[in-house]
């Protein structure tokens, strides 16, 4: 398993730390920080409700990544998605598969089991980021 992120508020800076020290992102946090490292290639962070606004502002584009939170209201868990040569990717940093209106409206689709984040751990907005941020390297 890839080492855990910590993004410094106010700085932007990016560690590694041997233990999360537990803060949750906001959507501010999320997208002041990928907007900085991904200019037009992020185009922000929406509720999965929303999926069809964001097919909308990712088709057409070579490539486009968002982060995408499973609840409609409050927040509870983020995910990374990505746009890129013509197919979706939902990577869900607990492995999780895509809810039935990601499915309905994301197509083609590819999604992953791979696990990042320990399912103890609210580090689900910091593995998004750092999921976008590693997937062209």
């Amino acid at each position: 398993m890839p080492p855990k992120m910590l993004i410094h508020r106010g700085t932007g800076a990016v560690d590694h730390p041997d233990q999360w020290p537990g803060f949750l992102l906001e959507t501010s946090d999320i997208n002041d920080y990928l907007k900085k490292r991904m200019g037009d290639k992020f185009v922000g962070t929406y509720s999965k409700g929303q999926l069809p606004e964001v097919k909308k502002m990712m088709d057409g584009k070579p490539y486009a990544t968002a982060v995408i939170n499973l609840d409609d209201n409050a927040g509870s868990h983020w995910i990374a998605l990505i746009w890129d040569k013509g197919t979706y990717h939902w990577i869900d940093p607990l492995g999780g598969v895509p809810p039935k209106i990601a499915l309905k409206v994301l197509k083609p689709l590819r999604y992953s089991s791979e696990i990042y984040q320990d399912a103890t751990d609210a580090s689900c907005g910091l593995w998004a980021i750092k999921i976008i941020i590693d997937w062209k390297k």
